[in-house]
């Protein structure tokens, strides 16, 4: 038979329902659920106070979670929630980094940079090699002044170099 509460002995009970052992019964069971549903509010309260505690994300703001962080999309980022999950999306103007090598862009004030439509876009370290490119108003600066062809290859000038002989720009060939 059940356990009765500490506090009721069974004579008491036995009076109080008068010898009817079905009461008796279901006071016992009555009881221990009561006592079941005590431990279990104890324990959910428990858990409750440690979420309170805990540091973690969320979507929407709680005042009663002091310790929650709000997820907020940044500049170029949102957040489609679907059913059962939150997805991460970039903008289809974030540029994005391809080959599992780095990129750096370093800036001293506004700058502008018109990227090629399909090609490569030159470095300032590396040796590069344009095609198909028209230059409007160039200024050419560094040109050796050289008598002659001889001159510019004893000079240093590559083949297809250019060099220059007093105000003429001239095109080594040989």
């Amino acid at each position: 038979m059940a356990r009765v509460p500490d506090f009721l002995s069974r004579r008491d009970l036995n009076a109080n329902f008068k010898g009817d052992i079905r009461l008796l019964r279901a006071f016992e069971q009555q009881s221990q659920l009561v006592e079941a549903n005590t431990e279990a509010t104890a324990v959910a309260v428990a858990a409750t106070d440690t979420l309170k505690e805990a540091t973690y994300v969320t979507l929407s703001a709680n005042a009663e979670l002091p310790n929650e962080r709000v997820l907020q999309a940044g500049s170029g980022i949102r957040l489609v929630t679907t059913g059962d999950a939150v997805i991460v999306q970039t903008s289809a103007i974030i540029p994005t980094i391809n080959g599992g090598f780095g990129a750096t862009f370093t800036v001293s004030g506004v700058t502008n940079v018109a990227l090629p439509l399909s090609g490569r876009l030159a470095t300032t370290e590396n040796a590069e090699t344009l095609s198909n490119k028209t230059l409007a108003s160039p200024k050419v600066s560094g040109l050796g002044d050289y008598a002659d062809d001889a001159a510019a290859a004893a000079g240093g000038v590559p083949i297809t170099g250019l060099y220059r002989t007093g105000s003429a720009v001239k095109v080594r060939v040989a």
